[in-house]
């Protein structure tokens, strides 16, 4: 009879020999029942999970035996297999029906016989237990670690981890530490404070994205223009840059018949959480900020929590994304709907959305150029006053030297403060040389402390010097003007952000239609920055663009009129 044989070990802990050793094992076992083990029939899976289907040395057995290549399978042991109760049962079924049998060289099982369906099942049921026992005891020992102050496989962006506690010898003789710390990547840190910040100055993600990839900015395992959708969504909603660090908080459970894993959420008292101020790389209030967007964002699509498909109002997109400079700015003062481009393109007209879908009254149009021009005009108008600006600043300077006048005094507390930390350094580790440390552990535990304590006094330090040297200098009036000078260009740089500025800064505008005495209509605008007027009146009545005018493909064609401002 011809033969195949099949080996399998789970992880990279075992011994990668284990594989020549079932092979081995096999190989006796059909010497003594006659078979002829095919050379290119022998199939084996390194490192990979007795549960798991996706195992390509398996899935290649498959595919032979139904095609016929050989009439018995050898392997060491079932759970070889599979540890599943269910896939195991089912591979034994596939295999009687193709009329192949299975040899389990240390359980002494062949299904040849009819009656080994029992043994089968049993010994299946007892390594489908053997998943639970695993799984059990590799939880207990994280739980242990956690315990003891460690982290457990929890590698963020952001963070390195590093060994700490005593180190000990593992079975294949190699040196391994008690446990794992945290630390912050200062590298990695900066990259995360910049999404942050972007992500709540009104930046979309895809840009955010874009922008990593096109800078060359690696992700955590080191791949350049690799970011996708995921990862950066799943950054600016991790509490672990708050220092909030969650462990056990879901789990896996894997379908029984496609294999799939799935995640599920723990009972919230199975979760460890640890506050970790010391690992914080995010203020309070910029995450605030973000995880307003976030949710602000969530109304924006149909579905979400609660809802199914298209349930619920939805909100408006070009409010949390405007492609605009006045998008969702503007307000019809007349039914309160927005204001919006509703004809042409690039230099489009602005008017009511409801008006449009012929549920309001008020059908005056305003081009876009002029809106623009008229209220970014009176901004500017506002900003750009250099003695404003120049008051501005001298005030800030004013602060600047109010506040840093108590540096001195701030710096020497932390000097005493720093030379203390450093004398308990130097105790420790002279009572550590002199062999008086009985409980080993604590002392180190005291003496990382203690370093911890030095090295963040000097961080803080070395800020308040730098701080005290470079002092806030309010800058020359001509400094002032140059930069505000091409204001308009400035805000069309970063058209999302600077949209979701001006709608803080101006509040929402509303626009009521007025009629001039000439019967000619325009626009009276109210902001919580001032009032303004944008003036447009009727050029011809509904048809085709006269040659040289200004045209609206949707309602009338109208013309600008001198402004009297």
């Amino acid at each position: 009879m011809r033969a195949a044989i099949y080996a399998r070990y789970s992880t990279d802990l075992q011994s990668p020999t284990s594989i020549e050793d079932q092979v081995t094992a096999c190989r006796r076992a059909a010497e003594r029942h006659g078979y002829t083990v095919l050379e290119d029939q022998i199939y084996f899976d390194s490192a990979v999970s007795g549960s798991r289907d996706d195992r390509a040395g398996l899935n290649t057995l498959m595919e032979a035996a139904n095609n016929g290549a050989f009439d018995v399978l050898l392997v060491d042991d079932l759970s070889r297999l599979s540890r599943n109760q269910i896939k195991a049962l089912t591979i034994f079924s596939k295999f009687q029906f193709m009329g192949l049998a299975i040899l389990s060289v240390s359980d002494n099982i062949d299904t040849s016989d009819e009656r080994s369906f029992l043994p089968v099942a049993t010994k299946s049921m007892f390594n489908h237990m053997m998943l639970y026992d695993i799984r059990d005891k590799t939880l207990r020992g994280q739980k242990g670690r956690k315990e003891r102050g460690y982290f457990v496989g929890e590698g963020t962006f952001g963070y390195k981890s590093f060994p700490v506690g005593k180190i000990y010898v593992d079975r294949k003789g190699q040196q391994r530490p008690e446990g794992y710390d945290m630390q912050i990547n200062p590298q990695e840190a900066a990259v995360v404070r910049c999404v942050f910040e972007e992500y709540a100055d009104g930046v979309s993600l895809t840009r955010i994205i874009k922008r990593l990839n096109q800078d060359g900015t690696p992700t955590r395992k080191g791949n350049v223009g690799k970011w996708a959708t995921n990862p950066v969504f799943g950054m600016v909603r991790n509490e672990k840059y708050i220092g909030k660090w969650v462990w056990n908080r879901r789990g896996c459970r894997r379908e029984p018949i496609t294999g799939k894993v799935r995640t599920y959420e723990k009972p919230q008292s199975e979760w460890v959480v640890i506050m970790r101020e010391d690992l914080r790389i995010i203020p309070q209030g910029l995450w605030e900020r973000v995880q307003k967007r976030i949710e602000e964002n969530r109304r924006v699509w149909p579905g979400g929590k609660g809802r199914r498909g298209f349930q619920g109002q939805k909100g408006n997109a070009k409010a949390i994304y405007p492609q605009e400079l006045l998008s969702s700015a503007m307000v019809c003062g007349v039914c309160g709907g927005t204001i919006a481009k509703v004809s042409g393109k690039d230099r489009g007209y602005f008017g009511c959305l409801n008006a449009a879908r012929r549920s309001c009254g008020n059908r005056a149009l305003v081009r876009k150029t002029i809106a623009e021009r008229i209220i970014l005009g009176a901004v500017y108008e506002k900003i750009s006053d250099a003695e404003a600006l120049n008051y501005l600043f001298r005030r800030v300077e004013t602060l600047a030297v109010k506040e840093l006048a108590k540096s001195p005094e701030t710096i020497l507390r932390k000097e005493a403060e720093h030379t203390d930390e450093k004398r308990k350094v130097d105790n420790l580790l002279k009572f550590i040389m002199e062999g008086k440390a009985g409980h080993l552990k604590s002392v180190a535990d005291s003496l990382g402390l203690c370093e911890k304590n030095v090295d963040r006094l000097e961080a803080e330090l070395e800020a308040l010097r730098m701080s005290d040297k470079h002092r806030f200098k309010a800058p020359p009036k001509e400094w002032i003007l140059e930069r505000v000078t091409d204001f308009k260009g400035i805000l069309e740089q970063k058209t999302e952000r600077a949209a979701l500025l001006l709608r803080k800064l101006l509040g929402k505008i509303r626009l009521d239609p007025v009629t001039s005495l000439k019967g000619r209509p325009f626009y009276h605008a109210t902001s919580t920055l001032d009032a303004l007027v944008l003036v447009e009146h009727k050029t011809q009545e509904p048809g085709p663009p006269v040659k040289g005018s200004p045209g609206s493909t949707t309602f009338r064609w109208w013309a600008l009129q001198d402004l009297n401002l």
